[in-house]
């Protein structure tokens, strides 16, 4: 008999269902402990843009271990894993929250709200390395979140 994978979302007080939830979690890597929670595009994996982030991060007083960060292969993994965590901040670089029935506007650099949760999604760290006026957007946004 197979496990039944389907599970309940509640978002903005809407019930929405969500199949495959097992295939949907992607790794986290951190402790969590300030609860914030970075997805980022598989195209951000190199060593620029991690020092980039890490840069950003400490200047927002968060380590790279505070924070949760998963490396988003499907959109479909986002409401999973702010569901399963909860997260108080969420920081989404070139990934846009969303699964088949729900989806957050794209707002590029403007601090919205998912449940509880502050939410930036910002351009890929990868496009941002050599964008000086993207990376000022998404500092002034910071600022307001991380109450610089």
């Amino acid at each position: 008999m197979e496990k039944d994978t389907t599970q309940i979302l509640s978002i903005y007080n809407e019930t929405l269902f969500v199949d495959n939830i097992l295939d949907q979690m992607p790794e986290l890597l951190g402790k969590f402990e300030k609860k914030v929670l970075i997805f980022k595009n598989p195209k951000d994996e190199n060593n620029e843009c991690e020092t980039m982030l890490n840069n950003m991060l400490k200047a927002c007083g968060i380590g790279a271990d505070d924070c949760y960060m998963a490396i988003i292969q499907q959109q479909e993994q986002t409401l999973e894993s702010i569901k399963r965590i909860n997260p108080e901040i969420i920081l989404s670089f070139g990934i846009y929250i969303a699964n088949e029935v729900f989806k957050l506007p794209p707002k590029i650099n403007v601090v919205q709200k998912i449940n509880n949760a502050d939410v930036i999604i910002a351009m890929p760290l990868h496009t941002m390395l050599n964008d000086a006026a993207a990376k000022k957007s998404l500092w002034e946004s910071l600022k307001k979140i991380f109450k610089i």
